[in-house]
């Protein structure tokens, strides 16, 4: 077989016809790839807060409200162990006691005037507060009926998760300190 002096291959100009449409592609499916992933970690973190609403419901059900202050998940009260799949550690960040995952913080609390679960969206590893994205919480004053107090978000990360915390539990999402 003789070429004749015709080269197969791509010219450079093909090249670069491809890498561009590459490139249009990706600069389109990379937003909507980290909304998904933000999608997923704010149901992760409703999910959390979710079951420790119905253990704490079936806590003070059993229970009534404590007499003094604990900690409920963390200190192994409640029927659902909440602390699966969750590092509990105190915190300097939270001056609590605190479990976290990869991507928020959750706190229970019970005392005499009532229950509180509090959650926290952040950045992997925080180590300060400037790393929050978001906070809500959820108070329970009479033992029976749970209100949403505090939804804040502090940046576009949080906005998320407030606005599905306050979507499922009540309240209403509001900017902390982001000109908005």
């Amino acid at each position: 077989m003789q070429n004749n002096g015709c080269k197969k291959g791509f010219t450079l100009i093909e090249l670069l016809v491809v890498v561009l449409i590459i490139g249009i592609l990706a600069a389109i499916a990379m937003p909507q790839y980290q909304k998904a992933v933000e999608k997923a970690r704010t149901a992760e973190a409703l999910t959390w807060v979710g079951n420790a609403q119905r253990a704490i419901d079936a806590y003070v059900l059993s229970n009534g409200l404590p007499t003094e202050d604990n900690r409920p998940a963390e200190e192994g009260l409640l029927d659902i162990d909440l602390t699966k799949g969750l590092t509990c550690e105190t915190s300097s960040l939270f001056n609590d006691n605190v479990c976290y995952s990869k991507n928020f913080a959750l706190i229970t609390k019970c005392r005499p005037e009532g229950c509180q679960i509090m959650v926290y969206r952040m950045e992997p590893g925080a180590t300060d507060i400037s790393q929050v994205h978001a906070a809500g919480a959820l108070w329970m004053p009479d033992g029976q009926s749970w209100q949403a107090t505090d939804v804040i978000y502090l940046d576009n990360t949080g906005k998320p998760l407030c606005q599905a915390f306050a979507q499922q539990f009540g309240g209403t999402c509001t900017a902390a300190n982001t000109g908005e």
